[in-house]
């Protein structure tokens, strides 16, 4: 039962990782996209 708790987190965790990558990469973009394009993107 542990084994299977410990593959859970680790899945959780790796998820996690991802999402908060991406997040961050997309406001990268976003930005860079919005410095590039100006008042077209709104």
């Amino acid at each position: 039962m542990s084994g299977l708790w410990n593959k859970g987190y680790d899945v959780l965790c790796l998820i996690a990782r991802t999402l908060y990558n991406l997040l961050r990469h997309e406001k990268k973009y976003h930005k860079k996209v919005t410095e590039k394009f100006g008042g077209y993107v709104l």
